[in-house]
């Protein structure tokens, strides 16, 4: 996130013999959030790992298509390792980034042409601890992915504090949960310091509401999250497509050799 052979051997002759098994029964509807949220945790922390697709919103918004791998660690961060295109100047075309993160504090980032850095040394190492506009840029490009890759650490905790099911139902073998999410509730609610002031800069802008739609397969695993919130200059949507439960692509750092010394 083998068998032994008499094992594989006698699955193979009752699939001879054997009629079909059955398709599994769609995931049976978790009546709350609270149940919702607990079993699909429950469900996610099975897995080792698993592919995502973040796609880019239709107008407005701040975040952009991305995809890759999350790795989930034993500690509260995962490992990442993921592509988007972004503009990185202004006016300029987007230009393609690769991220790869094994750590809370950093990130690395493999950057284009444009950067004009050494082509044998296209990454360059991103601290936490740095504030200069470059790093606060590249991380904040970061950050917005990770925060739909890794929905077990952003959203799950938030539509757990502030979140009423508003609707359930079975969609083509899935089970579709629509979600109202009080921010002020969620804010009382959350324990963890980041997220209270996550929610915060919606509340100070007057967003008090968001919706979240969270698809789910008969294995209990999400398929897709969607979370839209409506702000005064538009809306602003996550949405994420999960994919690959289990998967064993690693996730690792570029070789000294190729990452370029920050000036």
């Amino acid at each position: 996130m083998r068998r032994a052979v008499p094992l594989i051997l006698a699955a193979a002759l009752a699939a001879c013999s054997a009629t079909p098994a059955p398709a599994p029964e769609p995931t049976a509807p978790h009546r709350d959030v609270a149940a919702l949220v607990s079993a699909t945790t429950r469900a996610v922390s099975g897995k080792a790992s698993y592919r995502f697709t973040v796609s880019a919103p239709v107008a407005g918004g701040v975040t952009a298509a991305a995809s890759g791998v999350v790795r989930l660690t034993a500690g509260d961060s995962a490992n990442l390792d993921t592509t988007t295109e972004r503009p990185v100047q202004t006016g300029g075309k987007p230009e393609r980034l690769h991220y790869v993160s094994t750590a809370k504090d950093s990130a690395f980032v493999e950057l284009p042409p444009v950067f004009g850095l050494a082509a044998d040394k296209p990454w360059v190492r991103l601290a936490r601890a740095d504030t200069d506009e470059f790093t606060n840029t590249m991380l904040g490009f970061y950050d917005l992915i990770y925060q739909q890759a890794v929905f077990t650490q952003y959203h799950l905790p938030i539509i757990a504090a502030g979140g009423t099911l508003r609707l359930s139902g079975e969609f083509h073998g899935r089970m579709l949960y629509t979600i109202d999410i009080d921010h002020r509730k969620a804010f009382d609610a959350l324990p963890d310091g980041f997220l209270k002031d996550e929610v915060k800069l919606a509340l100070d802008q007057n967003v008090t509401a968001s919706v979240a739609e969270l698809e789910v397969g008969p294995d209990g695993l999400p398929v897709h999250l969607k979370v839209s919130r409506k702000f005064a200059q538009g809306q602003i949507v996550d949405d994420a497509q999960f994919s690959d439960w289990g998967t064993t692509t690693p996730v690792a750092e570029p070789a000294p050799a190729v990452v370029s010394r920050r000036n």
